[in-house]
């Protein structure tokens, strides 16, 4: 806990309703001092301090330190407002286990309760934001505990706070402390007629720090700082800013109530006086604006304030922003001009639309991740893979499983498609159990007391196959069956018990599993599509060739302003999130596509789903109907073909184009039975490289087989030995693309 007194900090000291004109600062060590003249000399009805302290004799510039208040109101009936304060000291004591003594509980003399809670139990720090902070945590324990009458208003640096012992002009009751066991037992009359005079008091002076309470304050104190750097880069520097004033600077403007006049008055000046006006403009416009308050500011005050503010301005020490209370306050984000666009600078944003309105915009992602990346062939997968991680913004993601031997390319390009989408939107995964992925990719959701896994627009990209427990956890999100699932493990905890835990996974991302080997069961295979990087020895050639060109000539492969549009462009689509699409077409896509199993009625939404996908890309050349569903074109079909043509095959199996391969030398052999021992060779002459008996059964044969392409017996000749039969199940493909296209009419 900080030792630091602040006693040499300044106060705002204020005597009477009507607020000094300059204010008058004291330093805080003579409070007790300056209090006990002013009460000799003027009286004690109307004494107020600043509810903050002040490193400065100047109350609007530098950081502030000051402790937790609450103001509870209730002019109509004061029994409301008592029984909210009893809750409210309820919660510090037990949520955020704050001693009792720490705890300022006052009558306010007229119509309500006011709580202050001692700055050391938070081990408060010095800071320009600390109003901010506050206002956030106050509104966070007055949401959780549903009060409604704590005023939210007053979290602003130069507040005043009515002194206790100090009579109330409105009704000549003092301010007095209570303790908790008086606020909860006497009543309201009981609690009036001890105010009728002051009340002798110890003021406890050690405070501890309360753990809870310090989590509390860094909790919100981070917040603040992110809302803020967030608000910062969306929005335009004030003094690059030209335009019509922001809606915060228009409604104080229309006027406003007691309370807010001389803050009002300040920020308007400072602002003003910021944009050019000079001292007689700016009277002017304050004057004006005066009137429609109400009551107004009188002439004196007004003009003392207005001129403080210039001279301010004019000295450099004062400036406004959305971090001033006053116009945090009236803050309006979807109106105010100073915002950004998604944080895309106007020049990228252009260039960005641009490139989502030219027909040909998925050949130049595949030639720049060609170009910058040194992409290889592989078409049909790299337009998968982007088309994935695309439909995240759409409503029906997609869920793509890529197959392939180790060091292929099958990982590489799901993480090439998805670098030109936001970084927070793509969560690359390694094999990961359920409970890491709970608290690994969770937050803790305070108001059902559960973790929350929220996957709504993201990319999950299985760089390692997930462990089973994890995918069946999943399977209903796979599926799209439900769109939140609760889900309740075990886990142990620091002694060794066992304690159940509650989680809820959230929204349907877009699955990507890049790990080489998925379950080929039906339960799986049929809730994604299933598709294999090219392996051919003059691809390989040619990776190789480009590998060397990147490590004589890197300069070569350096992103380029392409890539960043073509970023910008994915940013632009997020906004738009989720995209709904409508397929007017899909009746025919229904009678082009195979029935003859029954697993194709999920194969044939996930073709669904890529026509989507290639919708949501393509959407600003798309129509939309009176529902704001964007109309699917014939060309989206084309699109999403031209990946699924070559995923039909390893769709229907589940396995990767190499193990098909493998299944196609078996049959062409002239056998239909082969021992492990044969297998082995036809697989050496096949691939050119050796595999062990294990390798193959695991790797091969075992994939093979729960797909129903080979069974593995004992051989009857030899029982020691095992005997490989090749299956030959019909293949046709899933849909009949060009039957479709005549239907149409599209060539």
């Amino acid at each position: 806990m900080s030792s630091e007194n602040y006693s040499d900090w300044w106060i705002e000291f204020n005597h009477g309703l009507k607020r000094s004109i300059p204010p008058r600062l004291i330093r805080l060590r003579d409070l007790n001092e300056v209090l006990e003249q002013e009460i000799e000399e003027n009286g004690d009805v109307d004494v107020f301090t600043s509810v903050y302290r002040y490193p400065v004799e100047d109350p609007n510039v530098g950081p502030v330190i000051g402790g937790l208040v609450f103001d509870l109101d209730d002019p109509s009936d004061l029994e409301n407002a008592r029984k909210e304060a009893v809750k409210l000291v309820n919660f510090l004591r037990t949520e955020l286990e704050i001693n009792e003594k720490s705890i300022d509980i006052c009558f306010s003399g007229y119509k309500g309760f006011s709580i202050i809670i001692n700055r050391h139990v938070f081990d408060f720090e010095p800071d320009e934001k600390l109003p901010l902070i506050h206002k956030s945590m106050a509104r966070e324990i007055v949401e959780k505990l549903g009060l409604e009458r704590v005023d939210l208003v007053i979290y602003e640096r130069r507040r005043l706070w009515r002194l206790p012992n100090t009579r109330n002009s409105k009704s000549g009751l003092y301010k007095i402390r209570l303790t908790k066991q008086e606020l909860e037992s006497l009543s309201l009359d009981d609690i009036k007629r001890l105010a009728m005079q002051p009340r002798q008091w110890r003021v406890e002076a050690d405070h501890q720090v309360s753990s809870r309470a310090r989590a509390f304050y860094l909790k919100h104190s981070n917040l603040v700082e992110k809302q803020l750097v967030e608000k910062a880069r969306s929005i335009t520097p004030p003094g690059e800013y030209r335009g019509e004033d922001p809606p915060c600077i228009q409604r104080l403007l229309q006027g406003v109530e007691e309370g807010f006049r001389n803050n009002s008055a300040f920020a308007l000046s400072v602002y003003f006086a910021r944009r050019g006006l000079n001292m007689d403009q700016l009277l002017s416009r304050l004057f004006g604006w005066n009137e429609r308050n109400a009551p107004p500011l009188e002439a004196s005050e007004l003009e003392a304030t207005v001129r403080s503010a210039f001279q301010g301005v004019a000295e450099d020490r004062y400036s406004v922003g959305c971090s001033t209370e006053i116009l945090e306050m009236f803050c309006d984000v979807s109106r105010c001009a100073l915002v950004k666009k998604g944080y895309i600078p106007a020049s990228l944003r252009e260039k960005a639309e641009e490139f989502l309105r030219d027909p040909l915009l998925l050949e130049r992602v595949l030639r720049n991740q060609e170009e910058v990346y040194g992409a290889v062939g592989n078409k049909p997968l790299r337009i998968a893979c982007f088309l994935a991680c695309v439909s995240t913004y759409s409503a029906q993601p997609l869920n793509l499983n890529l197959s392939h031997i180790h060091g292929t390319g099958g990982t590489y390009n799901a993480l090439l498609a998805s670098r030109y989408f936001p970084k927070e939107d793509v969560w690359k995964l390694g094999k990961l159990s359920r409970t890491a992925l709970i608290h690994e990719w969770g937050d803790y959701d305070e108001q059902r007391r559960a973790m929350l896994v929220n996957m709504e627009r993201k990319i999950l990209i299985f760089v390692e196959n997930p462990e089973l427990e994890v995918l069946q956890m999943l399977r209903p999100l796979l599926s799209h069956d439900e769109h939140e699932i609760m889900y309740r493990t075990t886990e142990k905890t620091k002694s060794g018990r066992l304690r159940t835990f509650v989680a809820f996974l959230k929204g349907w991302p877009a699955f990507i599993f890049a790990g080489a080997r998925m379950p080929v069961t039906a339960e799986y295979r049929t809730r994604y599509l299933t598709a294999s990087p090219e392996v051919s020895q003059d691809r390989t050639r040619l990776v190789i060739q480009r590998h060397a060109e990147a490590f004589m000539f890197p300069e070569r492969f350096q992103e380029n302003e392409e890539t960043e549009t073509i970023r910008a462009a994915m940013q632009i689509l997020r906004e738009n999130a989720p995209v709904r699409v409508r397929v007017p077409f899909a009746d025919r896509l229904a009678k082009h596509f195979d029935t003859s199993i029954s697993e194709a009625m999920r194969w044939f939404d996930l073709f669904s789903w890529l026509i989507q996908a290639s919708a949501v890309l393509h959407m600003f050349q798309r129509a939309k109907d009176p529902d704001g569903y964007v109309i699917a074109d014939v060309k989206d079909v084309e699109t999403a073909y031209e990946a699924f043509k070559a995923m039909q095959q390893t769709t229907i199996f589940g396995l990767g184009q190499h193990l098909i391969g493998f299944w196609e030398a078996l049959k062409n052999q002239g056998s239909d039975e082969y021992t492990f021992d044969e297998a082995r060779i036809i697989y050496s002459r096949t691939f050119q490289r050796g595999i062990s008996k294990r390798n193959l059964k695991e790797y091969w044969l075992d994939p093979l087989e729960a797909a129903g392409l080979v069974d593995i017996d004992e051989d009857p000749r030899d029982r020691r030995r095992k005997i490989i039969r090749v299956l030959q199940p019909s293949v046709r493909a899933l849909f009949d693309y060009e039957a479709f296209m005549g239907e149409v009419g599209y060539s």
